[in-house]
């Protein structure tokens, strides 16, 4: 089947169809069992049918069933998802309907909630946008993926949307566990293991459970390093744990405790080294260069303490929580940097290498407190106050060594560039929302938010090839931001919900950092303004359910990076761009065990004003797409589980997921020029029987091995004009078993 017959086929069954969920199990409150689903992305449970916003949900049912444990693995499963892979789990940048300005952008447009955590960096130069939380999807109720900006709730750096990974919580009543092993192997790779345990043991019957879960993993690996001669050296280990504590004292006060924590140690890059500017492998699919063992080493820490008290009325709710990550990076950019030595010292290429090192590390505190209402006769309200504080640190050297010997160059030049960017990030916000009931079927809802800012930072830099050394101090920097919400619902019946919504959503300025005078020494908070009407629907007997957005995003003082004369990127204001797109999601059950689901996107984000800095530095034009964003993309699933007899129960499965093309960069960038990355479509199957005890299931990933491109970045660093192409595949056919037990 071809791309393009696999985007007919799935289009046209979505058309006729028309509906929208997600498979998920009893225990997911699952519309697919004939009981709703529920969210709390509005902070306050709702029926996900009710909410007059784009929002999907993915349970742990369609986790288990899909084989769900990478953030790769659920993108396909959202409209209007993408991604740039940095070729290791937990770096990387994350992208809702198109917000993304290339492969140097430094800070988030996506913002990540581990429960009612906020895990994303805020600060203008915290390089937030290269940390994705890529934990092992353990243990977790349900995804829920926000579309639009989310600035009045969530505030800050939620300009496409928002992802909150929600946890089981303690069950008070009963004592359970499971335990799972898995295994896996990679065409042309290495196998992988893993084991992953939890249990739940309600220490006082009705008042007091805790829940623990803990992991450990092997990841395979299936790119060779053709200077070194090792193989599948991409590879890695991941282990981890989380612990939950419930309290409920009274049947108006409950307090949960939570922490977690995973260190993920990938040994080198999902990294393809490709002809200059080019799709060309130089020595073939999934094969790399370098004399140095390149990697990600990715930790995550995460505590939170909530109290949830009734007071009548509605409930007090104050959530206090910690978050920190610290990752390692090391990375041979040779190929990039490796130039300005041979313009500054007239070094032939091919003499020397320089790798880089790099560490980005975050503190986050932050403290909540919010009074969700009751519906009051014809109105309901939320009000709350908000306060976080991150510090964070950027830290890269870039060392100069000889070859074939790997000596370090003596001085000048032992370090090409070598420096640490430091700060901290406070933030106090007031927000609220009020909705009025016309009518029990028509409501208008209103909700503001005003957030005060303040950021400093330091740099330091040892003297080196390119950058004098020493340490200064950047501009403090203070922002106050509105942002705005504005909805309008219709409920015709409890089937059918109908809505138009207006939101904003902005993230935050920032010093300037280049040492190029006439250089911005300050960049001004960038904007959107997000417009969308949409339907959710479906039969009264659940056969077909689904929803449909049409949408249209502004952004207004779009932070794009730029560079100096030292090769240095460094963020201004570069213009506007403006995203329009649809979103289709549906669910379909002809019969008993059978769903049938899938989703389409269409997604046009646009530059439409770009100053001339901005052009010149990246390419960036008015006409010209956001890079890395398919105009079309999809995925279409078929799952079906029958009794086989002695209570248990066989399942079958397939997802058939579609990319299409899409610009790797702006076409007239000098740093990074535009490759078009072609469309793909991949097929996974998937079977399984489950026991009354115990289960198995086999997958089968990439069936077809396709060799699908997920990224491609060049780094022309000084219009470098022999820099080669890194290329990003799609994991490889990849057979996988999972063997579990439950107590």
């Amino acid at each position: 089947m071809s791309n393009r017959q696999a985007l007919c086929a799935t289009t046209a069954l979505m058309l006729i169809m028309g509906g929208q969920a997600h498979a998920q199990d009893k225990s997911d409150n699952s519309e697919d069992w004939g009981q709703p689903i529920i969210v709390t992305a509005s902070k306050r449970a709702e029926r996900l049918q009710d909410v007059p916003a784009a929002i999907t949900a993915i349970g742990s049912q369609q986790m288990e069933a899909q084989g769900v444990q990478r953030v790769a693995d659920y993108i396909a499963l959202v409209p209007g998802f993408a991604s740039r892979d940095h070729g290791a789990p937990g770096y990387g940048t994350v992208i809702l309907r198109g917000l993304n300005t290339g492969s140097f952008q430094s800070t988030a447009t996506v913002a990540y909630y581990f429960d009612d955590n906020p895990f994303t960096a805020t600060g203008s130069l915290s390089y937030g946008a290269f940390v994705t939380p890529d934990p092992d999807i353990t243990d977790i109720e349900r995804i829920e993926v926000l579309k639009g900006p989310q600035g009045t709730l969530y505030g800050a750096s939620s300009l496409g949307g928002l992802v909150r990974l929600i946890s089981r919580k303690p069950d008070l009543a009963e004592f359970s566990g499971s335990i799972k092993v898995d295994a896996s192997s990679v065409k042309g790779g290495s196998e992988g293991y893993g084991i992953r345990g939890n249990f739940n043991l309600p220490v006082v019957r009705d008042k007091l459970a805790v829940r623990a879960t803990v992991l450990a993993r092997h990841s395979p690996g299936w790119v060779d390093n053709v200077y070194t001669g090792k193989k599948d050296h991409n590879d890695g280990n991941s282990y981890g744990g989380r612990v939950a504590a419930l309290w409920e004292p009274s049947s108006d006060l409950k307090v949960e405790l939570t922490a977690a924590y995973q260190d993920t140690d990938t040994k080198a890059l999902n990294y393809t080294l490709a002809e200059s500017d080019t799709r060309t492998p130089k020595y073939g699919v999934n094969k790399d260069s370098s004399p140095w063992d390149e990697g990600i080493r990715a930790k995550y820490t995460t505590a939170t303490a909530k109290v949830e008290y009734d007071v009548g009325p509605g409930s007090i709710v104050a959530n206090s929580s910690f978050a920190k990550y610290d990752v390692d990076t090391f990375i041979d950019f040779t190929n990039a940097y490796g130039y300005i030595l041979t313009l500054l010292a007239g070094v032939p290429a091919g003499t020397f290498t320089t790798p880089t090192r790099g560490n980005l590390a975050m503190k986050k505190y932050t403290e909540e407190l919010r009074f969700v209402s009751k519906r009051l006769g014809p109105v309901e309200f939320l009000l709350g106050g908000y306060y976080t504080h991150e510090r964070t640190g950027f830290f890269a050297e870039t060392r100069i060594n000889a070859l074939p010997g790997l000596e370090p160059f003596p001085a000048p030049y032992t370090y090409l560039s070598n420096g640490l960017t430091s700060g901290t990030y406070r933030e106090i916000s007031g927000y609220g929302n009020l909705t009025f009931y016309v009518t029990d079927r028509f409501d208008i809802t209103g909700g503001f938010r005003y957030s005060d800012n303040k950021q400093s930072y330091r740099q330091s830099t040892t003297q080196d090839a390119v950058i004098p050394g020493g340490n200064r101090s950047l501009p403090r920097v203070s922002d106050s931001a509105k942002t705005y919400l504005a909805t309008v619902r219709w409920r015709p019946n409890d089937q059918i919900n109908l809505y138009a919504r207006a939101a904003s959503g902005y993230r935050p300025g920032g010093p300037g950092v280049s040492l190029d005078p006439g250089t911005p020494t300050t960049f001004k908070p960038d904007t959107v303004w997000n417009y969308e009407v949409g339907i959710k629907a479906a039969t009264s007997d659940n056969l077909l359910s689904g929803s449909f957005s049409a949408f249209q995003i502004d952004w207004s003082n779009v932070q794009i990076d730029q560079y100096d004369s030292f090769g240095q990127p460094y963020t201004n204001n570069g213009g506007k761009a403006r995203v329009k797109g649809l979103e289709l999601e549906f669910a379909l059950r002809p019969m008993p065990g059978l769903i049938v689901s899938g989703n389409a996107g269409y997604t046009d984000p646009k530059i439409i004003k770009a100053n001339p800095a901005a052009t010149a530095a990246t390419g960036a034009s008015a006409g010209e797409q956001l890079p890395l964003n398919s105009k079309y993309a999809g995925s279409l699933s078929t799952d079906y589980a029958a009794a086989v007899g002695g209570g248990s129960k066989a399942t079958f499965g397939a997802t058939v997921k579609y990319q299409g093309k899409k610009n790797s960069s702006y076409p007239g960038s000098p740093s990074d020029p535009n490759v078009v990355i072609p469309s793909y479509t991949s097929v996974d199957l998937r079977a399984g029987i489950n026991f009354e005890k115990f289960d198995v299931q086999l997958r089968l990933e990439n069936v077809f091995d396709t060799h699908g491109i997920g990224t491609i970045s060049s780094y022309k660093v000084l219009g470098n004009p022999n820099s080669p192409t890194w290329i990003s595949y799609i994991r490889p056919r990849t057979l996988s078993v999972t063997l579990g037990a439950n107590f």
